[in-house]
């Protein structure tokens, strides 16, 4: 089964809300479709700039992740 019918991600694209020496972030929906577990590990383009909480984990089969 391809990764694309295994999750569904809401929202498909992140913004962000940008203001002077404040930090912003963004919430991000995980479903998992399918009738087994799935894992995950989100890796960022910019560590330094960027903390995803949790950046990884398992998702039991027809359940739901989110992470910011």
């Amino acid at each position: 089964m391809p990764a694309t019918e295994l999750l569904q991600i809401q929202p498909p694209e992140l913004r962000f809300l940008f203001e002077l020496k404040k930090q912003s972030s963004c919430q991000v929906h995980i479903v998992n479709k399918s009738d087994q577990y799935v894992d995950f590990k989100v890796k960022t383009t910019s560590p330094k700039k960027y903390c995803v909480r949790p950046n990884l984990g398992i998702i039991k089969p027809k359940d739901t992740c989110d992470f910011t």
